[in-house]
């Protein structure tokens, strides 16, 4: 992931946190799958709406542990433990467990390989 790729996923991240905590509406849990970044991201029932918003353009699935599980290589855990993102193998990023890793560091995230 470059390093363009990694501050875009900070500034969602981050715009994330200030739309969540703006909000007061909860929906269905779900995920939101970043195919051009390799990425997928769980969301609570509290957090869903924003999230919904958060992820156009890119894919929501509704439900509990929706993200994919083919490619995955690992988790990385931001924010306290309150952002789980799911890192995958193969294109567009090509992660690897390494890279993966030190994009997940990068982005001040602790990687849990899998």
């Amino acid at each position: 992931m470059s390093l363009r790729s990694v501050g875009w996923v900070t500034l969602v991240t981050g715009s994330f946190a200030v739309v969540v905590g703006c909000s007061k509406q909860s929906g269905s849990p779900g995920s939101c799958y970043r195919e051009r970044d390799s990425t997928c991201t769980e969301y609570s029932a509290a957090e869903s709406v924003a999230a919904q918003r958060m992820c156009q353009g890119f894919r929501w699935t509704s439900g509990t542990n929706t993200c994919p599980k083919e490619n995955r290589i690992g988790a990385c855990v931001r924010e306290n433990g309150h952002v789980t993102e799911m890192m995958y193998s193969g294109p567009p990023n090509q992660f690897t467990p390494d890279i993966a890793r030190s994009t997940c560091e990068r982005a001040g995230g602790t990687f849990n390989a899998l």
